[in-house]
């Protein structure tokens, strides 16, 4: 049998009707679940397996950004390691911090933006993935390894930008350490920035991102930078909203830790807004930068209402984007 399709203004209409229908308190974890359910995992097997195609798909799948960036991501799958860890890259074993206990042999380096938990799952089934290691060798003593993944997932993309930040019209968003560029797809389908930087040291992955970018066709919005990001203090300066997805502790010492970001304090501009994860408070916990929290920045009002009402922490118990901070430059 074949699919009906309706309008988007009748699917709005009829989903008026079903929310009518469920009580006030259990509103909020029918969209949530809905919306998780729904945000990694649209049925576009059809496009994902053809993504070299992607100048035909037509201006409707366009206008998706779901089904966009989830063929990016099957794009880029295909281009890295299961790991997502380039060969050229130098990554290190934190030595202080939450993440110290992240010892090489006890961690595994997964994706988010390219693997949600379904695929996770999948991957553990198919016998290309571990969640377990044997304590005592040939015995049943075994413990959990430790997953960890360098990019925000799809749904954290879509929480920050379709439905924590205002109207990013002729603003600045800047993605510290952009890697595969996850933040800088997500930035470009949810929103309306004029002008979208990733500023990543592996020269490498900027050209993975570079060529995502041309082939996508969101170079009208979207540069990559080649640099440290203690080297681009004028696109610092310049940017409206920072993200910064704990980029430093598996790429550089403990010292130039420090001193980046003593340098983002000096250099960052007022009212910036400033997303991190995890919480500063927890980065800066085991790091001693020297830096006051409460002169530099302040909670981000993110101005909670009835259209993501089921995001609101004090109305949910899912807990899924907890480690996202939202912070003001003051």
């Amino acid at each position: 049998m074949s699919k009906v399709y309706i309008s988007l203004k009748e699917a709005k209409h009829q989903f008026s009707i079903l929310l009518d229908s469920i009580t006030e308190s259990d509103k909020a974890d029918f969209i949530s679940s809905i919306y998780k359910e729904q945000i990694c995992n649209e049925t576009i097997n059809d496009y994902l397996d053809d993504s070299n195609n992607f100048e035909n798909k037509g201006e409707g799948f366009l206008d998706d950004p779901i089904a966009t960036l989830n063929m990016i991501a099957n794009d880029v799958k295909k281009r890295v390691p299961l790991d997502a860890i380039l060969s050229s890259e130098n990554i290190r074993s934190p030595t202080i911090g939450e993440n110290a206990d992240c010892l090489p042999h006890l961690t595994v380096h997964v994706d988010e933006f390219l693997y949600d938990e379904e695929d996770v799952e999948e991957l553990v089934e198919e016998g290309k993935l571990k969640r377990n290691y044997c304590k005592d060798c040939g015995s049943k003593n075994i413990d959990s390894l430790i997953f960890t993944s360098h990019s925000m997932s799809r749904a954290d993309l879509f929480f920050i930008f379709n439905n924590s930040l205002p109207t990013l019209e002729n603003k600045v968003v800047l993605d510290i350490g952009s890697r595969l560029g996850s933040v800088l797809y997500g930035a470009y389908v949810f929103t309306d920035a004029s002008r979208i930087i990733g500023v990543e040291m592996n020269e490498d992955l900027c050209k993975l991102q570079k060529d995502i970018v041309s082939k996508y066709n969101m170079e009208d919005r979207i540069e990559v930078l080649h640099k440290r990001i203690e080297e681009a203090e004028d696109i610092v300066q310049l940017a409206d909203v920072i993200i910064i997805n704990n980029p430093f502790e598996f790429y550089v010492s403990e010292n130039e830790h420090i001193q980046i970001w003593q340098f983002l304090r000096r250099h960052i501009k007022r009212e910036t807004i400033l997303i991190t994860c995890p919480h500063l408070e927890t980065i800066f916990k085991s790091l001693n930068t020297q830096i006051h929290l409460s002169n530099w920045v302040k909670p981000y009002n993110l101005g909670w209402n009835e259209a993501n009402m089921f995001y609101n922490k004090t109305n949910t118990e899912d807990t899924s984007f907890n480690d996202i901070a939202f912070y003001e430059i003051i």
